[in-house]
């Protein structure tokens, strides 16, 4: 919806995608976005540190939430009387934060500068526990879900938006995996290949969003009468569909 996500400083994505997303967005190389490249061990723990990333880099990251009984509200003052209307499940470790401020600076900069990408730091990192500078991005993380949440509560738009955003998103993943299957093991592939396989994969799925788009730019002009009712439905459609596409050649 126009107004919420009108600039490319929101990344509405799963765990598993925001690497991948984030290098998209910042121009960055990028290695396959594989599932299996990424090993997810505690999952609130790693959606909080990437809340914590996404906010240091300038953007903001939004998900969907099913089950909010599996996310907690942060609060900065052990002082219960401040909240009013909600109470904190926990609080935030500030000490963290600025003990640590310098080096997830520096980390910050290495993924926007392009050094380093997305896809190939975070996923290391994610799963480090004990690293000072996990702990910090965490801490922050919490104070930018927590934020978050309450929005996401208040705002029946917002919701909306991140849903639609989300089922559209499944319409192309389908079709990513349609054009390549997902390897069933883990196998050592080099970056050079890694990167040129996703190219070709890129490549095809861009020729037929740009065959879907090009069809219905022209059903458009033949059906003038009716041109504002078409608009919205493709406005609110789904452009990445298949059926027209013979894959088994």
């Amino acid at each position: 919806k126009q107004g919420l996500f009108s600039r490319p400083t929101v990344l509405c994505c799963s765990a598993i995608e925001f690497p991948y997303a984030l290098d998209m967005i910042l121009g960055n190389p990028s290695v396959p976005p594989e599932e299996e490249d990424i090993f997810i061990k505690k999952p609130m723990d790693c959606t909080e540190v990437l809340f914590g990333i996404a906010k240091l880099l300038g953007f903001s990251y939004s998900m969907s939430i099913q089950d909010f009984g599996k996310y907690k509200i942060y609060g900065f003052d052990n002082t219960e009387s401040q909240y009013e209307y909600i109470n904190p499940d926990s609080w935030i470790n500030e000490n963290l934060i600025s003990g640590n401020w310098d080096e997830m600076l520096r980390f910050a900069y290495t993924i926007h500068s392009g050094y380093t990408p997305a896809s190939i730091i975070i996923p290391k990192f994610i799963n480090r526990f004990d690293d000072p500078v996990f702990l910090g991005f965490r801490e922050l993380g919490r104070i930018q879900q927590t934020i978050f949440i309450l929005k996401y509560i208040e705002n029946l738009q917002l919701r909306q938006t991140i849903e639609n955003h989300f089922a559209k998103s499944g319409f192309h993943q389908k079709l990513s995996g349609l054009i390549q299957k997902p390897r069933k093991r883990l196998e050592f592939i080099g970056y050079e290949d890694r990167q040129l396989n996703g190219g070709c994969k890129n490549l095809i799925n861009n020729c037929i969003m740009a065959w879907n788009y090009l069809y219905l730019s022209n059903k458009m002009r033949e059906r003038s009468a009716d041109i504002e009712e078409l608009t919205q439905t493709i406005k609110y459609g789904f452009i990445p569909v298949w059926n027209h596409i013979d894959m088994t050649k």
